[in-house]
Formats: C-alpha cells, sequence, structure tokens
C-alpha cells in the first residue's frame, strides 16, 4: 500500500516536474519542518529556564526565535511546484 504510493507519486513528480524542482521543493519543506521543530523545543527549554529561576534563558529564547522564524519562512518560501512552473 504505502511504499507503491510514494513510488507512484515519485514517478509522476519525475514525469511532470523533473528531478530537480521536486528536489528543491522537498529540501525545502522538510529543512523548514526540522528547523520549526528544533526552535519549539529549544523554546520549550528556554521557557524551563526562565521560570526554573536558573539564569541564562535570554540567548536561548532569542535562538528558538530565530529557528521557528527561519523554519516558517523554508516552509512558506517552498511552494508546490506545478507542471506550469517548468
Amino acid at each position: 500500500g504505502s511504499i507503491l504510493g510514494r513510488r507512484h507519486i515519485l514517478l509522476v513528480a519525475k514525469k511532470s516536474l523533473g528531478w530537480s524542482v521536486m528536489i528543491r521543493w522537498l529540501s525545502l519543506v522538510i529543512l523548514g519542518l526540522l528547523l520549526n521543530g528544533s526552535g519549539l523545543s529549544l523554546l520549550a527549554w528556554a521557557a524551563f529556564q526562565k521560570f526554573s529561576a536558573q539564569g541564562e534563558w535570554f540567548w536561548s529564547g532569542t535562538l528558538a526565535l530565530a529557528l521557528c522564524n527561519a523554519g516558517l519562512c523554508c516552509v512558506v518560501g517552498a511552494k508546490k511546484p506545478e507542471k506550469s512552473s517548468l
């Protein structure tokens, strides 16, 4: 079921879009989701540091904000490629 579905999607993408466009889109989406998840995890850690009164939370919170924004920009910027974009 699942493997055949993925293979079919890749074959359709190969025929209609070209590999370079599809790989660029897929890599931007994956990178964006990884950055966003890392930023949210770091944000939770920074919030824990702040409310447990252990000190250093400002720079980790700032980095978390930057990671979340970068991930969001990658996901939003990765417009799904269409057949007419080639």
